[in-house]
């Protein structure tokens, strides 16, 4: 039993913290502890330093623990476990990483940068051979940070405009235009669209395959209407209340992901709305309950198992040619008609 006289230990000092004061990469910190005869003599100094100032202590045990792990492993760090979408895409990952004897480290951020930061440090101590991502930070400088790690990555479903790196995403404009059209088809005149973050790229690009392909076929901006949430239940909750508080009935909405579905079917059950009479709807993400809905669900289903697949793909061929050239891969998800969006009989 501990004595509560004596005083809680220091936390201990990471790998990251190190190498920020010595102002190097954490490769270049695992390179001193584990290959110094292959670091500059320079940076092997400034590195030292910043250790003994630092009071930093190698972690014996973990360590131990590495040399003799037979097993390779790669992270995989999702924005949050709430959204079932990322659980399929670890599923199909997990599949192609496991017929190749490669284990898989998860880490849930909960939207949380902080939590991001923690796991991806823990990662990176771990020395993970190579990582797929969603990054809760929408920013460009935040993916270049992270990029000069060192580490082989993925990004998957977000990639900022401007940044080049290995990535898997769905062509959202496309999958939502589809939808709408189909909307049209069923003879609509008043459109919703229930809306991401705008500073995310996904978001941006679903709610332009909405609005441009209503605008070329005439709708006027007044029938057109945007509400914006968060990616999260309780954010898309709150914009889907406003959307229908707004909206004149009949309305045919789009919705940005599963969290905005499930919200707005809330919404539209507490005001005694029916679907597709009043509502008509076309969820974003295909889930295991959509066809089993009364009435069953259209949506576009962006098939994350397949994304995962290709993920842990794209990685590992990566790992084993570092040099080869970055590839970006858009996958163009599948519009599945059912109920909640034709027109009643």
């Amino acid at each position: 039993m501990a004595n509560p006289n004596e005083p809680a230990p220091a936390s201990r000092v990471t790998i990251q913290e190190v190498a920020d004061a010595a102002k190097v990469s954490t490769a270049t910190v695992s390179r001193v502890l584990n290959t110094p005869d292959a670091v500059r003599p320079e940076l092997l100094q400034r590195v030292q330093e910043a250790m003994r100032e630092l009071g930093y202590r190698v972690n014996r045990s973990a360590r131990g623990l590495r040399a003799t792990r037979s097993v390779q492993r790669v992270g995989f760090l999702f924005s949050s476990i709430q959204n079932p979408f990322f659980t399929d895409v670890l599923g199909g990952a997990e599949r192609v990483l496991l017929a190749q004897q490669i284990a898989i480290v998860v880490g849930n951020a909960q939207n949380n940068l902080t939590y991001e930061q923690q796991y991806l440090e823990l990662m990176f101590e771990e020395e993970v051979s190579g990582i797929i991502v969603n990054f809760v930070s929408s920013s460009a400088k935040h993916y270049y940070d992270f990029a000069e790690r060192g580490v082989p990555f993925v990004a998957i479903d977000e990639c900022p405009t401007g940044f080049v790196a290995d990535s898997v995403v769905t062509n959202g404009r496309d999958a939502t235009r589809k939808a709408t059209v189909h909307l049209l088809e069923q003879g609509h005149c008043t459109f919703g669209f229930l809306g991401g973050p705008p500073f995310y790229w996904t978001a941006r690009e679903r709610e332009a395959g909405v609005v441009e392909t209503l605008r070329l076929a005439g709708i006027p901006d007044e029938a057109i209407f945007v509400e914006n949430g968060d990616y999260l239940i309780e954010g898309a909750y709150a914009a889907a209340n406003r959307l229908l508080d707004r909206v004149s009935f009949p309305v045919a909405v789009v919705t940005c992901n599963n969290s905005a579905t499930i919200a707005l079917l809330q919404a539209i059950s507490e005001r005694h709305l029916r679907i597709p009479q009043d509502v008509a709807v076309v969820g974003f993400d295909e889930m295991a309950w959509t066809s089993a809905f009364n009435p069953a669900l259209s949506v576009i289903n962006q098939h994350p198992y397949h994304i995962g697949a290709v993920a842990a793909e794209l990685l590992l061929s990566r790992m084993r040619n570092p040099e080869r050239p970055i590839q970006q891969v858009m996958l163009e998800p599948e519009l599945i008609v059912r109920s909640s969006s034709l027109r009643p009989e």
